[in-house]
């Protein structure tokens, strides 16, 4: 993970991997972006869901338009790896994202603390991201 990241959001080694408590504030609390999406927290070790809102997709849009009418170069490369890691990843269930995380170099050091780890190791999830990958050509 770049250093840069890590300082901003402040990752620490947690229960499912990396976790950043101003990530989750910023879902539980958006300030600037109140009612762009719900969130369904179940408990404190396996975090929650966010859906994004009606308000939500069109404030995304606006964002999304706003940075292709600058035409800044650097801002729509950063939005086609955006798009790329979401065509990507947008079909994976949770198992497999953990999966795909645990096994990324970047995030090696906030694996430490997992209590899903070995079990996800251990399931076929390899298999199945393997056949999506393959799956998109």
């Amino acid at each position: 993970m770049s250093k840069r990241i890590e300082k901003i959001f402040d990752f620490i080694a947690h229960y499912k991997g990396p976790y950043s408590e101003r990530i989750q504030s910023s879902i539980k609390y958006p300030y600037s972006l109140e009612n762009c999406w719900t969130y369904k927290g179940s408990d404190k070790i396996h975090g929650g869901k966010i859906k994004i809102t009606e308000k939500g997709y069109c404030k995304y849009k606006d964002i999304v338009d706003g940075i292709k009418r600058q035409d800044d170069k650097e801002l729509n490369q950063i939005l086609g790896a955006m798009r790329m890691v979401h065509d990507l990843l947008e079909d994976f269930d949770s198992e497999e994202l953990l999966y795909f995380v645990y096994n990324t170099p970047e995030f090696e050091g906030y694996t430490v603390k997992s209590s899903e780890k070995d079990k996800i190791e251990d399931s076929n999830a390899k298999e199945r991201i393997r056949r999506k990958l393959f799956n998109l050509g």
